[in-house]
């Protein structure tokens, strides 16, 4: 199954619409699972101190945009390295 689907406008074929399919979700989600997973194992080489400073920055309120793309699963993968 493809990523994406696009289906062509049947009045104006210059208008195209592109929709993210379930496949595409779930390599979305992959992707990001993958990306956590890479910072994850490089805060764990880090002295304790640096790792609690990296998590006090995880939840000040300037990392807001940075949490609302954390799934539920990757904030469970994060609070089980603390």
């Amino acid at each position: 199954m493809t990523p994406l689907k696009r289906d062509i406008d049947a009045f104006d074929p210059r208008v195209v619409s592109v929709e993210v399919t379930p496949a595409g979700r779930e390599l979305l989600h992959g992707y990001r699972l993958a990306r956590v997973d890479a910072v994850c194992n490089l805060i764990e080489t880090l002295p304790p101190g640096e790792a609690i400073t990296c998590r006090h920055a995880s939840e000040s309120p300037y990392s807001e945009r940075l949490a609302c793309f954390m799934t539920e699963v990757e904030r469970d993968h994060f609070d089980k390295m603390n």
